[in-house]
């Protein structure tokens, strides 16, 4: 609480002013005072201004300055939000304390679906196809159903745009590092049009296992994978824009390191030998007149993950030489939208509906050469159908009310198996937000939210059979009620002319959390058990003393409760926050240099080991290249400058305490023809 008090008080001295959007350049390193369109908060293109709550916004242009292994990693930078690592390839990520099942992962505006114990969702899109990221924090948008009430991310992929004249172009861009040692490749064309434009790319990328800052290689977190990707739009006529998106990414001999965690020995070693994402997305946008509606929208999508683990080094006691478990993940869904309004009035109504079909099995091969065909899990779907819809009112030129709800059917079916009877099972759920814009000044605004959220039990909490050894079983409980929040966030921002500066504070009151329950001595089932209380404060600020340069800090604290044990929550970050000073010279070079920080973590639960405070340094230089006409960069960067040995907290990596990759160096050249 002292942390958290000393950092709003430190935002009321300092002044009103922004917390999330820092000042933007343009081509010749000059300030800007607009601030970014988004789509996640509302579904469609809209200034981050208007949005009561938090958000944080990666465009690919800063990606280039953070050469990252994942699309988790360039989330870093976002106050608030942390990587939680599985490994280089596979890392989540940890909004205000809750990850996983609790924050929304969508690609290009498609919910992806899988489980995520072993962190398989961030790392099926490759970084360099991406051309920015938004990120809403906590349950701040009506918009999105079950496991909002973390935050959302949304991932936007590259596209082309609709131009008054035809263009094409093409590019590529070509990154090589030392640690993880190996490469990326990324190819692209593009065609712009009055009436069409097309973006099609291909990367490929290979990395082997990486080392600490001791020079320790952590065995095993090696990979290599490739993506293809088509997505375009065109016109027909003056009222209908159609548009299509094609994804396919596959990944090969995927580490996962770590020691092993119950129910796995110690030793083993878990791979994914191969690991897939295939994405359809149609969608049509009819322009409405503009007197009661201004469009509506239709997509329909199909999504399949596909996941093949190889899990051996076992012991040689066992009988057991390896096992092989599988899933296979299809989502199809639609979304249909509409927007419009009379005076001042925005309104925004939607369809949401989508089913989650998940099979499953596993082979375990045994030292004698037999091999048992099993199926641990059911077949299952799960069916969600939701309605929603946001008003925005301009009560005057100075404030703005948001206010939006949704409600939710949802419906699991299983097939019937050795554990498991046919059964089908309906719930209910809804989710509400309500909040405000106020501008105090032409460059200073408060701003506050209150919402409602939910999570509904994963297919993996709902159904589980796990052997841990010694007649000990773990079971999972279809009946599982949804976890819900109730959460509360407020904020002052504001942009002057060479600074800017922000604080906000949250509190998130969780019920119904899901964990474990000890039956007997030899089973344990998934239930709910915990009521949770997670609350914490954010700073931001920017000084630019000359047009050049950029001086920037970020710091995030947060605290969690478990209210029924009175002990302290498992994985909320500790204190952290970074310094950065940034150059951008007119149309040549711009740099970074940047000091990341993060407190001890001694508020943990039992049976959760503590954690060191730490501190890197890194830097980054990139000097723009136009030979022939052409538009490109190379960019060096070196990350972990002075080679430190640490740990992050929320780094688990399977129940093993590994350390963080030690100093590396990447090399990035980018053309665009």
């Amino acid at each position: 609480m002292k942390k958290m008090a000393w950092m709003v008080a430190w935002g009321v001295i300092t002044g009103v002013a922004v917390g999330n959007d820092m000042p933007l350049r343009d081509e010749k390193g000059g300030a800007l005072t607009a601030e970014p369109m988004v789509v996640t908060a509302r579904g469609y293109e809209t200034a981050a201004a208007l949005t009561p709550g938090s958000m944080g916004v990666v465009d690919m242009d800063t990606a280039a300055l953070y050469p990252a292994v994942s699309a988790s990693d360039l989330l870093r930078s976002v106050s608030g939000v942390s990587a939680v690592s599985d490994g280089a390839w596979g890392s989540e990520v940890n909004i205000r304390g809750l990850s996983r099942e609790s924050v929304v992962l969508l690609i290009d505006g498609v919910r992806v679906n899988t489980a995520t114990d072993i962190g398989a969702r961030f790392g099926t899109v490759d970084p360099m196809a991406i051309e920015r990221i938004e990120v809403l924090k906590g349950p701040i948008s009506a918009l999105y159903g079950s496991g909002s009430i973390g935050g959302v991310v949304n991932i936007v992929t590259r596209q082309g745009r609709f131009a008054e004249r035809p263009d094409v172009r093409a590019g590529f861009s070509v990154r090589a590092g030392d640690n993880p040692a190996g490469y990326d490749s990324f190819l692209h064309a593009r065609i712009d049009g009055p009436r069409h434009h097309w973006f099609a790319s291909q990367s490929w990328r290979d990395r082997a296992s990486y080392t600490d800052g001791t020079g320790r290689k952590v065995e095993n977190s090696q990979f290599q994978d490739r993506e293809s990707r088509l997505r375009g739009a065109w016109r027909a006529g003056e009222a209908w824009t159609f548009d299509a998106n094609l994804q396919h990414f596959e990944g090969r001999d995927i580490g996962v390191p770590g020691s092993g965690a119950a129910p796995l020995p110690t030793v083993s070693t878990v791979t994914y030998p191969r690991t897939s994402r295939s994405m359809v997305k149609l969608g049509g946008t009819l322009a409405g007149d503009g007197d009661l509606w201004d469009e509506f929208r239709v997509d329909v999508y199909w999504q399949r993950i596909e996941r093949r683990v190889r899990i051996d080094g076992l012991p040689p006691a066992s009988p057991v030489e390896r096992l092989h478990p599988q899933a296979d993940h299809d989502t199809i869904g639609t979304l249909w939208t509409g927007r419009g309004g009379r005076g001042a009035h925005a309104v925004t109504l939607g369809v949401d509906a989508w089913q989650r079909a998940m099979t499953s099995s596993r082979r375990r091969v045994f030292r004698s050469g037999s091999v048992a065909h099993e199926k641990p899990l059911p077949d299952v779907t799960y069916l969600l159908s939701g309605v929603f819809a946001e008003n925005v009112w301009t009560v005057s030129p100075l404030a703005t009310l948001s206010m939006g709800g949704r409600w939710d059917r949802i419906q699991v079916d299983n097939d019937p198996t050795p554990q498991w009877e046919r059964q089908r099972r309906e719930e209910s759920s809804w989710n509400a937000h309500l909040g405000g814009v106020v501008n105090v000044s032409e460059r200073a605004r408060l701003r506050a939210v209150a919402a409602s959220g939910y999570r509904a039990a994963s297919l993996e909490e709902r159904y589980q059979f796990l052997e841990l050894g010694a007649g000990r079983v773990k079971l999972g409980d279809p009946d599982l009620n949804p976890e819900r929040s109730l959460f509360f966030e407020a904020g002052a921002d504001g942009l002057g002319e060479s600074v800017s500066m922000g604080w906000t504070v949250f509190a998130n009151r969780l019920r119904d959390l899901i964990g474990e329950r000890f039956v007997d001595e030899s089973t344990i089932v998934n239930a709910n058990v915990d009521e949770a209380l997670i609350w914490g404060a954010e700073w931001d600020a920017a000084w630019m003393p000359v047009q050049t340069w950029t001086l920037s800090m970020r710091a995030a604290y947060a605290e969690g409760r478990d209210m029924d044990a009175r002990a302290p929550l498992p994985g909320i970050p500790p204190l952290s926050g970074a310094v950065a000073l940034d150059y951008a010279a007119a149309r040549r070079y711009r740099g970074r240099a940047e000091a990341v920080f993060a407190a001890d973590q001694r508020k943990t639960p039992d049976g959760v080991a503590d954690a060191d405070g730490w501190a890197t340094a890194n830097a980054s230089v990139s000097r723009r290249l136009s030979p022939g006409g052409a538009n490109g960069d190379v960019t060096l960067t070196v990350n972990n400058i002075f080679d430190s040995a640490y740990r992050d907290y929320l780094s688990t990596y399977r129940g093993a305490h590994y350390m963080e990759p030690g100093r590396s160096v990447t090399v990035q050249v980018r053309f665009d023809l």
